[in-house]
């Protein structure tokens, strides 16, 4: 496997060279090619007699994933943040995810970290044969081929 990764980052200036807060906006590409196995059979006729020979090789496939990563964190003393959009872009699928991270410090050394995760998947192929089955029904990526989820993790600890 071979990949290779180029970035383009632009990072937003903050009023104040003391800020704790960090936004940036990142661009990254993915370019990976993988080695698989390629198996198959022939046969050969000779007179009466059939000959099966076991064929193998590898195959090189490249793929390509493109990635775009909204920032937004303050990793200050009290109630430090986190805010993270990312949009990730295949041959067959669009994939946006939020992630965000909150810290609630509380009094007697008790402290909760708070992360919401929620996702959305489209993919943006359409099988042929359920086309021609179903006909001209609405085949929007929106409606018909996306996936939702979303996760709450909430961990309150002890804190020394």
């Amino acid at each position: 496997m071979t990949k290779l990764a180029p970035r383009v980052r632009f990072t937003l200036r903050e009023k104040s060279a003391r800020s704790t807060r960090e936004r940036y906006v990142q661009f990254k590409t993915y370019f990976l090619q993988e080695e698989g196995l390629s198996f198959s059979r022939d046969s050969i006729f000779q007179g009466n007699d059939t000959i099966i020979v076991d064929n193998f090789g590898t195959r090189a496939e490249n793929r390509t994933l493109n990635q775009l990563k909204l920032v937004w964190e303050d990793f200050r003393a009290l109630y430090p943040y986190r805010a993270e959009l990312k949009v990730e872009q295949g041959k067959s699928f669009v994939r946006a995810a939020f992630t965000g991270n909150y810290f609630f410090n509380y009094a007697k050394r008790w402290w909760t970290t708070c992360k919401i995760f929620l996702q959305v998947n489209c993919f943006t192929w359409v099988n042929k044969r359920w086309l021609k089955q179903f006909g001209n029904r609405s085949l929007s990526p929106q409606h018909d081929q996306c996936q939702r989820s979303g996760r709450l993790y909430i961990q309150r600890l002890f804190y020394w």
